[in-house]
């Protein structure tokens, strides 16, 4: 298990909804697209569905956006360049700020 978490291509948690922000549009357009095999269109949506789901969920945890907030690169400049909705940023600001309260 050490060596899993150890490879450079092991997602850590401050890029799974970046991941999920960027595997949403690329599947959208598989499954749109009149050109591709039915059968890779099915498998697209069913990859949106469970994408979805997986998504909704991580909504409910705390430890995603604080976890990019607390990335350096990333921050909360990354949901206003992602274009998130200035209120959403705000609740993820002050959650972020309750938080390291809460614990430190």
């Amino acid at each position: 298990p050490t060596k899993l978490f150890s490879k450079k291509e092991t997602p850590l948690t401050h890029t799974v909804i970046p991941m999920f922000e960027d595997l949403e549009p690329a599947l959208t357009k598989i499954k749109s697209d009149t050109e591709m095999p039915n059968i890779i269109r099915v498998a697209a949506h069913a990859a949106s569905l469970v994408l979805d789901k997986y998504h909704s969920l991580s909504d409910e945890c705390e430890v995603y956006p604080v976890a990019i907030v607390m990335c350096p690169d990333k921050k909360l400049q990354w949901f206003v360049k992602r274009g998130w909705k200035t209120e959403d940023i705000e609740d993820i600001r002050r959650m972020v700020i309750r938080r390291w309260e809460m614990t430190y």
